[in-house]
This record gives C-alpha cells, structure tokens and sequence, in this order.
C-alpha cells in the first residue's frame, strides 16, 4: 500500500546529499560470514561465505579477497571498488556457474528499471592468456522467481540486462548495465552465461563486483532535503508499508534514512502523523494509521534519533487530501505527515 509522507519544514534549510536505493543486498560482496582464504570446492562453500549471496546451480562460485589464495588458477585482481568481489567460471555448455541474490523488494510489471554490473577478466588464467572476451546477448543479468538446478549446465533464461556487443578488458572493469521491464513480479536477480541457441558462449573466468537494480525516475533517485523548501509540503512517493499493514518495506528505507539525518540535524521535535484512505472500518483506519506512524517512529529511533523527540497520531481516514472516489485520490490519501517544531 502506497504511503506518502508530507514533511513541513519550520527550518529555513537542511541540505543532504542525493541518496540512491539499490534492490541488491550487499552490491559489492563486502558483507561476508567468513573470510575466504581459499577458492570454493563446492557451490556451499560461496553459500556459506558470501552474505546474502548464492548460487543457481551446484557450480562453484567464488567470493574473493584481495588476500584470497588464487594459487596457480589466475593473477588476482583489484576490485572495482571495496576489498571483494565474486569470481564465476564457464567451460562450455556443461559447466557454468552463478550468481543469485535475492532482492530487497520484489521487482513488479508496469515499472521501469535499471540494472548494471562491472565485469574484468584475469590476464591469465590456468597460465594461458586470456585477452578481451565477447560477451553475448544471454551473458548478463536475468530477473526471475526464485530457482536452482542440481547441475552445472547453462541455464535456460532470458536476459534483461546483457553484454551483447561487449568485450571484457584483463587491464579494466567494464561496466554493463541497461533500463529494462519485467513481465511477472521477481524476486531474485541471476548473473552469468545463460543458455543461447547460437554457439558463441562466452569461456573464460569473469571478475563480477558492485551490482545494481533500481528505478527509474522517482523509484531510483531519493529525494534530499535540499528539494524541500521551509513551510511547504514535499510529496514522497517512495515509502511503502505491507498492504493493511504496520510493516514498512525495505524500499522505504532509504529516504527514510534522509528523513532521519534531517531531524537530528534540525534539533526539532518531530511528530509523525499517520492517516488512511476510507477502505475499511473507520475503527480499523484509525488504529493502522497510528501503529504505521509508530512503526516510522521506531525506525528513525535505531537510526539515532532520541525517542524522546518523537510523538506519534493516529488520524485515520478523517483528514483526506483528496477525494476517496477514486485509487489516485485513495494513494495520496495514505500518507504519513511529519512535522517537525
């Protein structure tokens, strides 16, 4: 259910820096449960590494460090950016492996969204050059439901986001990314070689690091407080609860995050205001209006904010903004109004 929140500013200025949200859980594979030291032995052995981050089949997968063993299978490289990145193999058409992670909020039809990963190939591998590969319109990124297969054989899907036209570079990272949409809602995103009909699959070892997915529009860039000017209303179109729900989605978190930075900055009080549209009992309206403004409330209280300047109402359905005729006026009528004093 959609939530707009209305934030009337009685400061003359709270400037923050432009905050993007990525659908990916730990992009750049910093967040790891154990060091790796070696190279997988087995696709569990990425699983049990990696956080958050697994594989499609039973390939082997590598989570990489900038101190992990390589031994004599290729030169370690530099990470685009952090201290890790994963590695993924493919042989031929019988062996491949993958990435796959699931996603902060599902991917839904009618959106468009953008996707990209950074990609490098060793200068050697197995002591052989290796050079620039050609990558292909089934090497990229594919969105989907959740899937594994108890092989190493290339997967049949289709990509939304490719390498078609791309050779990868041993001395650089190589960007690939494109806005794509999605027909069903998808839960995971997949990275590697996938099954082509044409025999130009891209062999080699690939370097993978600091992947992507977000919107477009407002659905990918975050609103600073630097777009909000004193004593006015600014519309929010990005923070979401569970549908008849308290529970905030994750893909609120971002500008909520803002929102937070711009309270302890301001040193106001701050009182969160919840109301509805008029689906349902007024009764019902009026208590989740109070535990979704509660449930803000807790949110800007672990990141940091002193409880002691929260305060939260409940107003229900009794203050809408527009008329309830209709789904547009019933969405900006689901709001949360923060004011802070």
């Amino acid at each position: 259910m959609l939530l707009r929140v209305f934030f009337l500013l009685t400061i003359s200025h709270i400037c923050l820096g432009q905050s993007v949200f990525n659908f990916i859980p730990n992009p750049g594979f910093e967040d790891f449960y154990h060091m790796p030291k070696d190279l997988s032995a087995t696709h569990n052995d990425f699983i049990n590494k990696s956080k958050f981050w697994a594989t499609a089949n039973t390939g082997t997968t590598d989570l990489i460090h900038t101190s992990t063993d390589t031994k004599f299978w290729y030169n370690l490289a530099q990470p685009h950016s952090g201290n890790m990145f994963a590695g993924i193999l493919v042989n031929n058409a019988d062996y491949a492996e993958y990435l796959k992670i699931e996603l902060k909020d599902d991917l839904l039809p009618g959106q468009t969204y953008y996707g990209e990963f950074w990609i490098k190939t060793p200068p050697k591998f197995m002591g052989e050059n290796i050079g620039s590969i050609q990558l292909n319109d089934q090497f990229g990124m594919v969105a989907d439901d959740n899937f594994f297969f108890e092989n190493t054989r290339l997967i049949k899907k289709t990509t939304v986001v490719n390498g078609n036209g791309i050779k990868t570079d041993p001395n650089n990272w190589v960007k690939i990314g494109t806005e794509f949409k999605v027909s069903k809602p998808c839960s995971n995103i997949y990275i590697g070689q996938f099954d082509t009909n044409k025999k130009n699959i891209a062999i080699g070892y690939f370097f993978i690091d600091d992947v992507f997915v977000g919107g477009t529009g407002d659905l990918k860039y975050i609103k600073p407080m630097s777009e909000i000017t004193a004593n006015t209303s600014t519309n929010f179109d990005n923070i979401l609860f569970e549908n008849g729900k308290s529970e905030l989605k994750n893909s609120s978190f971002a500008q909520l995050d803002i929102i937070a930075e711009a309270i302890q900055k301001s040193n106001k009080n701050c009182t969160i205001i919840g109301h509805t549209d008029n689906e349902g009992s007024k009764e019902f309206n009026q208590q989740l209006s109070y535990q979704r403004a509660v449930a803000v409330k807790k949110y800007f209280i672990t990141k940091g904010v002193a409880e002691k300047y929260l305060d939260c109402i409940g107003k229900g359905e009794s203050e809408p903004i527009e008329s309830n005729d209709n789904e547009q006026g019933k969405q900006k009528n689901r709001r949360v109004e923060i004011i802070l004093k």
